[in-house]
Parts: C-alpha cells; structure tokens; sequence
C-alpha cells in the first residue's frame, strides 16, 4: 500500500485548511510518478488515467467526528470543533479500486454540497 499524506491550506497565508490521506495499491503505484512527492500537473488523477485506468469513477461518503489530538493541533482547531470527513472510493473502468482518499477539514469552515438527482425508474406518486 502506498499512504500519500498531505496537508493542504492556503499558499498565501499558510493556514492550514483540510488533511487528505490517499491509500493506492502498491502494485499499481511502485515505480511511477504516483509515488514521488510532487505527482505534477492534475495529480493521481491524471496520471491513473494516463495508466489506463480511464475513465475513473468517485464514490463519496460524509461523516463527521471529533478530532483526534494530531487532527486537532495540525489543523489549528479550536477545542470542541468537529471535522467534516469524505471518505471517496476511486474504481476504474472494471470496477477495481485504484484509490482510497479520507478527507478531513474543520467543521466550521466547510460546507459540502452536492447535487441530487432523482433515478429515472422514480414514479410520482
């Protein structure tokens, strides 16, 4: 398993902003760019399509929970602020699993929101 762990904030300020940890397939990542430091221009993305893994597809859970202390103190959270979570599962075009990414930012920063489409098969009712 190759674990890319970031801290990503604002480049201008330097506030640290949200934590995202990928989990890739060693047998997928060893020996290519997704296991340098800088991965380059559109990211894990870009370059698992560039694999033929195209086109890739997201599955996305939210959660939220406490912070653990380490969350907390790279974060800059206050004490008693939650995390908002996303927890996406990336597949290829077989269905195989190329990428998990956990997600966490400061509950009282983010929203997430997203669009909701009715499943053609609904009938009113």
């Amino acid at each position: 398993m190759l674990v890319r762990d970031r801290l990503m904030g604002d480049p201008t300020t330097r506030t640290p902003l949200q934590l995202a940890t990928s989990y890739l397939p060693a047998s997928l990542a060893r020996g290519t760019r997704l296991a340098q430091k800088d991965t380059g221009p559109g990211g894990i993305y870009d370059l698992l399509e560039q694999m033929d893994h195209a086109p890739l597809s997201w599955e996305e859970a939210v959660s939220a929970r406490m912070p653990t202390p380490t969350e907390s103190d790279r974060l800059h959270l206050p004490k008693g602020v939650p995390l908002l979570r996303i927890t996406r599962t990336t597949t290829g075009p077989d269905g195989t699993v190329v990428e998990i990414n956990d997600t966490r930012m400061s509950a009282d920063t983010f929203d997430i929101g997203y669009a909701l489409t009715r499943h053609p098969s609904a009938q009113r009712p």
